[in-house]
């Protein structure tokens, strides 16, 4: 497989344990045969339909990685390298629309039991957490340990789902 993927083993054999920790393939006993005839092709498109799904929700990392896990395994797939692309334009749309002020202050708008029943994932809760109402999105991108572009759609669709509010 190393040798099919032009990859290490060790590379290769951290794809395959993502690809199991994900469900797209299963480990057999072996000298059993387990090939299905469209068994990969099955899984990747559960997997291409994984990061469609992901994207619709603004879920713009987890269909980034699904999205380049598939190429590594089909660098071909056309759907994956349109879906890297709609990922850009949909995190470069949302951007222009936020157009967030480095000097703007982020304030929270919501109580915090009401925050505590949004659906945060943990970069979204990071963000969150350094959001108190006097340090501006300048001092907020400076100790944010990912992207400053990753940070700020986090704040815009905070935003959007009017969890905050700028001051």
């Amino acid at each position: 497989m190393s040798l099919e993927l032009r990859r290490s083993e060790f590379e290769t054999a951290s794809l395959l344990h993502g690809l199991h920790s994900r469900g797209a393939v299963e480990v057999a006993e072996r000298g059993t045969d387990t090939v299905q005839p469209g068994g990969t092709q099955a899984a990747i498109q559960l997997h291409l339909d994984s990061a469609d799904e992901a994207l619709k929700e603004g879920s713009y990392d987890a269909a980034l990685k699904t999205y380049h896990d598939i190429l590594l395994i089909w660098p071909n797939s056309e759907r994956a390298s349109q879906g890297l692309v709609a990922v850009e334009e949909a995190r470069n749309r949302e951007l222009e629309l936020a157009n967030i002020s480095p000097a703007a202050v982020p304030v929270l708008n919501e109580k915090l039991a009401l925050l505590e029943t949004q659906k945060l994932g943990p970069t979204e809760g990071f963000v969150l957490s350094r959001i108190n109402g006097e340090w501006d999105v300048g001092s907020i991108l400076k100790v944010c340990p990912m992207a400053e572009e990753q940070t700020l759609l986090i704040l815009a669709r905070f935003l959007e789902r009017g969890m905050i509010e700028m001051r």
